[in-house]
């Protein structure tokens, strides 16, 4: 992932998307973790892809800003 600053924002939103930081809000309320799924449906399943959200956590937990538990179906 890699993080770009846009300096017409402040605080969080200088580096991540509004709904990259609404996924974040959302697992950091979240005690015991989420999975895509919930991830996607707390965002807003109308407002933005699976795909987004699923790529987002993938580069997210590859730089180690989450930790990642797979589950096998």
């Amino acid at each position: 992932m890699s993080l770009k600053m846009d300096l017409l924002e402040r605080g969080l939103l200088m580096f991540f998307k509004d709904y990259q930081l609404d996924a974040l809000k959302a697992l950091w309320n979240s005690p015991e973790g989420m999975n895509s799924r919930q991830v996607w449906e707390a965002v807003g399943a109308t407002r933005i892809s699976r795909a987004s959200i699923i790529n987002f956590l993938e580069e997210a937990a590859e730089n180690e800003l989450l930790d990642k538990h797979e589950i096998t179906g």
